[in-house]
C-alpha cells in the first residue's frame, strides 16, 4: 500500500512489475478505456478486482491512479484479455 505518491518513472516501473509478480494466480488483464482514460482492468474469474487509469498529457504519462474500491468495481462487466484487438470501453461510478 501506497502512503504517499509515488514519483519517478524508475520507482513507478518497479512498483508495477512487483505488483505484479506479487498478483494471485489466475489474473488477468484487459486493456480499454475508463471514464474516458486509458486503463488496465485486472480480474480473477472475470470479476474486476482492479483499475489502474491513467492520466496522459503530451502523449506521457502524467499520473496513474489505481482503484480497487468493491463498490465502483462492480460496474465493470466487460472484460476482455489484454491480447485482444478489440478494446473495451468501461465506466466506473463517480
Amino acid at each position: 500500500m501506497l502512503l504517499k505518491p509515488l514519483t519517478g518513472r524508475d520507482r513507478v516501473a518497479k512498483f508495477l512489475l512487483t505488483a505484479e509478480a506479487q498478483a494471485a494466480s489466475g489474473t488477468r488483464h484487459a486493456i480499454g478505456m475508463v471514464n474516458s482514460a486509458p486503463a488496465i482492468v485486472s480480474s480473477i474469474d472475470s470479476k474486476p478486482i482492479g483499475v489502474l487509469s491513467f492520466d496522459v498529457y503530451d502523449g506521457r504519462i502524467q499520473n496513474l491512479f489505481i482503484t480497487a474500491d468493491p463498490e465502483k468495481l462492480h460496474a465493470i462487466d466487460f472484460i476482455r484479455d489484454i491480447d485482444s484487438n478489440e478494446r473495451p470501453r468501461i465506466g466506473l461510478p463517480q
